[in-house]
């Protein structure tokens, strides 16, 4: 992702885990162990290498003793499906639960998107945010 970024393309992920989790982390930052959600946080707050970061984690991102609600300079930030939607600026931050999201089916549709829901509006703003040029 870093090397995506460096060369100024759009990057970004959506996890139904919370964003600081060893899988997402892989892609974004560096941390010595899987482990470190703390780090993980203060480290996509500080070095914001992918464009769009979204699921699970606001715990860990509050733990981090970020700004709440992170609403770090440049840093657009949702919390509902609603915020998701209305979103229009990147970065994104987007976290919707406090660890990783719950399953489908304890899902609260207006506070919780579901994985395709912010797939779909992460490309989408990605996209336009970042137009290809036209052959």
């Amino acid at each position: 992702m870093e090397a995506a970024s460096a060369t100024g393309m759009a990057t970004g992920f959506a996890v139904s885990s919370s964003v600081t989790d060893a899988t997402p982390a892989a892609f974004a930052a560096h941390a010595r162990s899987r482990w470190l959600h703390r780090t993980i946080a203060l480290q996509y707050a500080r070095r914001r290498t992918a464009d769009v970061m979204l699921g699970g984690g606001a715990g860990y991102f509050r733990q981090a003793a970020l700004p709440l609600p992170w609403d770090l300079e440049g840093l657009s930030f949702a919390n509902t499906t609603a915020s998701l939607q209305a979103a229009t600026s990147l970065p994104l931050l987007g976290l919707f639960s406090e660890h990783d999201l719950p399953w489908e089916i304890d899902r609260q549709p207006r506070r919780v998107p579901s994985l395709r829901q912010m797939a779909s509006r992460a490309a989408e703003l990605l996209q336009a945010n970042y137009p290809h040029p036209q052959p």
